[in-house]
């Protein structure tokens, strides 16, 4: 890091913009703004600042996606990232943290940050980076921070809004199952009347005989954490995503294409393969599936039927041998749909 650290900030409002630069310019930082997420990206890879201050609610392409971008590619996950977020708004952090945010910095009711809030936010985390974890302890560290944000959201959740706990699976902090029959009928339903598509995806995990009675095992369980992170971090805020079962997981995903659905799922499918998730004995490693169903304004005339495609298309895909997907088509038998 040189003596005058170099900082890209980004933000949508060109006022607060200039005042967060002319404090950090005023610290001693070099300053590089932008309101552009596309822009972030080019300056991180071009020049690897020292740190880059992101609001959340940046235009066209939004903070987390950049965020998620940044903590992805190898020449920028090291840069330090720090999160600009309302006061609050526990959801989006939780999502931020997950996706490799190095810091939060909250502003007040007002959209004010406290004086100084920021530059000292950044140099703490500038000062953490340049302590740095050994290699070899980065991913174990990685995962225990995963599991203590979800045990923690949840915690709080229970503390702080009970109404909101009792739709929440306590295990991972995503919806239960309950709440997703409720968001489903209500997306289906907008779909019908508005004519846009709506996918529905069922991703199970598989540990051989007997994973699914690993519910209240500690191992199993942080393979279920770290699974709801992924699909956090692959998500969008309009997704609304369930732990439905001991082992399966639902995600509904409005006004996504067929594609869009497929392609997101491939990402989360490779990173459940490519970590090698394990419990128990730490030699039989997770697999996964995922089945896909399609609403496109045509051949569905409930939302029952969706859930029926999406856990029929899921079937078919263990018994293509699972680690891959399947998107329902009528070729599929339904006679053995389960409820």
């Amino acid at each position: 890091m040189s003596e005058r650290p170099t900082v890209v900030v980004a933000h949508y409002d060109a006022e607060t913009l200039s005042s967060y630069r002319a404090e950090l310019e005023a610290d001693g930082f070099r300053v590089q703004a932008t309101s552009s997420g596309s822009d972030v990206l080019k300056k991180a890879e071009a020049q690897t600042p020292d740190a880059i201050v992101l609001e959340a609610l940046l235009p066209k392409q939004n903070g987390l996606a950049v965020l998620k971008t940044l903590k992805s590619q190898p020449a920028t996950r090291l840069i330090s990232v720090i999160m600009l977020l309302d006061d609050g708004d526990t959801y989006t952090e939780n999502r931020a943290l997950i996706c490799g945010a190095d810091a939060i910095v909250k502003r007040s009711a007002e959209g004010n940050l406290g004086e100084g809030a920021l530059a000292a936010k950044i140099h703490a985390a500038l000062k953490e980076k340049s302590l740095g974890a050994p290699d070899d302890q980065e991913t174990s560290s990685e995962n225990e921070n995963i599991q203590r944000i979800l045990d923690t959201a949840a915690q709080n959740l229970r503390q702080e809004n009970p109404v909101l706990a009792h739709i929440t699976d306590s295990l991972t902090g995503l919806y239960n199952a309950e709440y997703m029959e409720i968001k489903l009928a209500e997306e289906f339903k907008r779909s019908r009347r508005f004519g846009v598509p709506l996918a529905v995806v069922d991703i199970q995990l598989h540990l051989g005989a007997g994973g699914e009675e690993h519910d209240k095992d500690s191992e199993w369980r942080h393979v279920l954490n770290e699974v709801a992170g992924m699909l956090l971090c692959e998500s969008r805020d309009i997704d609304i995503l369930c732990r439905q079962d001991a082992t399966t997981f639902r995600l509904l995903l409005p006004h996504t294409p067929v594609k869009g659905a497929e392609t997101m799922v491939e990402r989360i499918l490779g990173n459940v393969a490519e970590r090698k998730l394990s419990a128990k004995d730490g030699l039989s490693f997770v697999s996964a599936a995922a089945g896909i169903a399609k609403y496109t304004g045509e051949d569905v005339e409930a939302a029952e039927e969706l859930k029926r495609r999406s856990r029929e298309s899921l079937r078919q895909a263990w018994r293509e041998g699972g680690s891959c997907l399947v998107v329902w088509s009528s070729d599929l038998s339904g006679e053995n749909a389960g409820s």
